[in-house]
């Protein structure tokens, strides 16, 4: 309370006159940013020399898209802001470095115009000029006839002469004045195209306990920027770890650049609800039929949950959370050492963000009753200490580029499998047995049975693990008997019918897995075998 009353005494003391003419305006320049998977921080600074006592500062040039009610400013110790008064600011059209460059040649075909004219209007004296002293020379007496006529030739092939250049310099200044038209027309889309930017301003009234240099730290959120997570997945061999390129795709459509600017990126989403929902009685009633409609009588407190939970989520949206902190148990940051330009609308932005040596278990997967190609499959683990996330992937394998794949962490529990596409130096086929598979009929019953031979061959220079599926049917019916008969090793899930061999094969080796299946049903029933 002591303290208060204070802080009380020191403003009342204060002069609180201020006019429009106080009003100092000065820029910000923007010096961190964290981008969200959607949406972006934007942190920027500035400063001002302030007297004692209570002035305003008008920060502008802020962009238009920018969330006001995100908007937050501190400032440094001795300082204190006592309110904040968003605006809107229209500015004067500015020509572009092409306008002016227009603007520069019909400034040199305005010369040119000028000088063609003089010329006109020298010619225009000399015709005078001819056509008066023609007229004395004629009323002039004691010239001779042969005098006269020297005088006349000499007048008409002047006065031809200078016809004719009147002629090609009319010629000439309508062709000037075309192109200058041209370049007026060009230079005037250009600058239609280029209106008055409209931006934001924030005025804040601060009070300075002593004169002296105020420090303006400024927040706000953005919407239109985001970042999606993008690896490079590099074997150069089985036998060695997998190198992880974790990088980033960074997309800036706020219509401000980052220039020079610490860069973090988060994979938190400040724009979805981060509150929890809940769950109510879920109550049983009994539908009723009014006129030729089916209306289910609905529970109050299941709307009123509904209500609740809409009416939050659009308030988080409109509200989304400024986050300032480097650590958060919900997402996890990357803090970039080195200061990045991203200047705004220029599409994709690929940043590396780590790299990492990553110990993998490699083995080969396949399903030859979809194909006969073996599929090399590395297998991650402890997926906590890899900082990994959902997102596409490029796969080198030695020094070669084998394609794209999809990490989805979803799916994903102790380990996270990654395909590294098909390997042709392993052999796989599936036929069928023809003499041990029948159909035969048993009074009211029929059954089949189906034997399926699967041959491996490994052509590679080192011993591989493979993984082997296939499948038998598994039955929805009570009157529809299965029973399967399978090779050593085989492991069967009675509620899917896949079954699974995990193999060993050395270089060289073949090897041959069988799988048999007897289905009994109904005669007279079809079944899809």
């Amino acid at each position: 309370m002591k303290q208060l009353l204070i802080f009380f005494l020191c403003i009342s003391g204060l002069d609180y006159s201020l006019g429009a003419a106080d009003t100092l305006k000065i820029i910000s320049a923007i010096d961190a940013v964290t981008v969200y998977r959607s949406g972006a921080t934007l942190n920027r600074k500035a400063s001002a020399q302030l007297p004692k006592g209570i002035s305003e500062l008008k920060l502008t040039k802020l962009p238009l898209g920018m969330d006001s009610k995100s908007f937050q400013a501190t400032v440094s110790k001795g300082f204190a802001i006592l309110s904040v008064t968003p605006a809107t600011e229209n500015e004067p059209a500015v020509s572009s470095a092409e306008a002016d460059d227009l603007a520069k040649k019909m400034k040199d075909f305005d010369l040119k115009i000028k000088l063609e004219k003089a010329t006109q209007e020298s010619l225009k004296e000399e015709e005078s000029l001819l056509m008066t002293n023609r007229q004395i020379a004629s009323s002039t007496s004691g010239i001779t006839g042969s005098q006269l006529e020297q005088v006349t030739t000499y007048f008409r092939t002047r006065m031809s002469a200078i016809k004719t250049e009147k002629v090609y310099s009319d010629e000439r200044l309508s062709e000037l004045q075309m192109k200058r038209d041209s370049l007026k027309a060009a230079q005037q889309i250009i600058i239609n195209k280029q209106p008055g930017a409209s931006s934001k301003s924030m005025t804040l009234k601060i009070l300075a306990m002593n004169a002296g240099k105020v420090e303006i730290d400024i927040q706000y959120f953005m919407r239109n920027a985001s970042w999606v997570s993008s690896f490079d997945l590099r074997v150069a061999d089985i036998t060695q770890a997998m190198q992880v390129d974790y990088k980033s795709d960074i997309n800036n459509n706020t219509g401000e650049n980052w220039d020079q600017v610490r860069l973090t990126l988060s994979t938190g989403n400040p724009v979805r609800s981060n509150i929890a929902p809940n769950i109510e009685t879920w109550w049983l009633e009994y539908q009723y039929l009014v006129g030729q409609e089916k209306v289910a009588a609905e529970d109050l407190a299941n709307v009123r949950y509904r209500t609740q939970v809409r009416g939050a989520t659009s308030e988080e949206a409109l509200n989304p959370p400024i986050a300032t902190v480097s650590e958060n148990v919900t997402a996890t940051e990357f803090k970039l050492e080195e200061r990045y330009s991203i200047p705004s609308g220029t599409g994709s932005n690929l940043i590396l963000l780590e790299t990492k040596e990553v110990p993998v278990n490699y083995s080969y997967t396949v399903i030859p009753k979809k194909n006969n190609l073996a599929y090399l499959t590395a297998a991650l683990t402890n997926l906590e200490t890899l900082n990994l996330s959902s997102g596409k992937a490029n796969i080198y394998f030695g020094q070669s580029y084998v394609g794209e794949t999809n990490i989805d962490l979803s799916e994903a529990k102790d380990t996270l499998n990654i395909s590294l596409g098909a390997d042709i130096a392993i052999a796989v086929s599936r036929e069928k047995v023809k003499d041990k598979s029948t159909k035969n009929f048993f009074g009211t019953k029929v059954e089949e049975t189906h034997t399926w031979l699967i041959r491996l061959k490994n052509n590679k220079a080192r011993d591989i693990q493979i993984k082997v599926q296939d499948q038998i049917p598994v039955s929805k019916e009570e009157d529809i008997e299965v029973k399967s008969e399978l090779s050593d090793n085989a492991q069967l899930d009675p509620e899917t019918g896949i079954v699974t061999w995990n193999q060993n094969l050395k270089s060289g080796e073949t090897k041959e897995l069988r799988i048999s299946y007897k289905v009994r049903y109904s005669k007279g029933k079809t079944l899809n075998l």
